[in-house]
């Protein structure tokens, strides 16, 4: 299968790609070594790494990479003031490995509708990216798992960076049940989402 009609592959590439022209080249750097480990098993071009900010970071480079065809799909520079999805047929797998490269499950603070009865914390999916890409997510779960379409946040850093935020557990299970695919994912990530789940609820006192 080409890396173009292998969804959660180009999730990973639209996720994670820098194209350097003045070298021709794609660059492909994350800390989780299954990512780039997933390209190289499709490029072969060979891994290796380097310590950036106290922490191990993968790199893999492509020469050849077929950068005209991937911006006919739609793809922009990380760095360019307008990200959008990919022009595809099918927004799952796609969908699985942004959500694995660029998401956060963990808790947020509640109150209980008694201000006497104390808060709680419980489960909040947070989706980070480009402004229209991350449109593009909110109406993906709205059209797939039944989420209401939300308000994107500014994470007020450098006005490219945004989120959508889903508090519902019935909502977040959802998002989750359809992204769900055992052929291709990340081990890490979803183990981390099976032990949140255990315990959906933290109650404070």
């Amino acid at each position: 299968m080409e890396w173009y009609n292998d969804y959660y592959l180009l999730g990973i590439i639209w996720g994670l790609g820098g194209w350097v022209e003045s070298d021709n080249v794609m660059v492909f750097r994350h800390k989780d070594k299954h990512f780039i480990e997933a390209l190289n098993n499709y490029f072969d071009k060979g891994i290796y790494s380097q310590e950036v900010k106290n922490y191990k970071q993968y790199v893999l480079k492509v020469y050849d990479f077929e950068i005209d065809r991937l911006v006919k799909m739609g793809w922009s520079n990380r760095s360019a003031d307008i990200r959008e999805l990919p022009l595809i047929s099918d927004y799952k797998d796609f969908t699985r490995a942004y959500i694995e490269l660029h998401s956060k499950l963990d808790y947020s603070t509640r109150y209980r509708r008694k201000p006497r009865e104390g808060k709680y914390r419980a489960l909040r999916l947070r989706v980070y990216g480009n402004r229209e890409l991350i449109e593009g997510i909110n109406r993906v779960f709205n059209k797939y798992c039944g989420c209401t379409l939300k308000t994107i946040q500014d994470l007020k850093l450098n006005n490219k960076t945004f989120y959508v935020a889903y508090a519902s557990y019935k909502e977040i299970e959802n998002i989750y049940d359809w992204l769900w695919n055992k052929k291709s994912y990340n081990k890490q990530y979803w183990d981390d989402v099976e032990e949140k789940f255990k315990t959906p609820v933290l109650l404070l006192e």
